[in-house]
This record gives structure tokens, sequence and C-alpha cells, in this order.
């Protein structure tokens, strides 16, 4: 993100990554997986990430949503003043992996 500069462009790369599949990227809405995750999170699913090497994708990409909201992340892509500290951006970030948010 820091050196796209762009939270777009650094999520896209990311799940385009994680899907492997052009033709599954060119079909994929990350908003709607988004909102799937956050219905579904209850599910049996959950206990699945115990036994994974990386936190789920729809946790990776909220948590770098989360950074694209801190100051620092506003002040290197030249954004602008404002947003989280990095201690909020933790604290949001911890919520996500930890299923709270």
């Amino acid at each position: 993100m820091l050196c796209s500069k762009s939270d777009v462009v650094s999520q896209r790369a990311l799940t385009k990554l994680a899907l492997g599949s052009r033709k599954l990227y060119e079909e994929f809405n990350i908003d709607v997986f988004l909102e799937q995750y956050e219905e579904g999170k209850e599910g049996m699913g959950r206990y699945m990430e115990v036994f994974a090497t990386h936190p789920w994708l729809p946790k990776r990409v909220l948590a770098m949503r989360a950074f694209a909201e801190s100051a620092l992340y506003r002040q290197a892509a030249g954004i602008g003043p404002g947003g989280m500290t990095m201690t909020e951006v933790d604290d949001k970030v911890r919520a996500f992996l930890k299923g709270d948010a």
C-alpha cells in the first residue's frame, strides 16, 4: 500500500494473488465478498482458520482498509492530514483477527 499509494490497487493485488485465477478475479466483487463474510463468520468455517497459515482473505482486506484510515498511510499516500493512530489501527486489526469486529 505504501509503494502503490493506493489502497484499492493493493486490495486488488492481494485478492488476485489469493484467488489464483484470472477468471475468478474477473468475476470477483470484493464488497459483496466482505458482506458474505460478515453474514457467515459465525458458521462452521471459522474453525477452519485455526489450521491456516494466514488469516482469511476477508480479514486481510479489512486490515488493509483499517491501515488506509491511518495517519501514517494518509501522509505517505499524500492524502492529507488526519486519520487514526497506529495504536488505533492495531486495536481494530486485532479485533478483526479475533473475530470481535
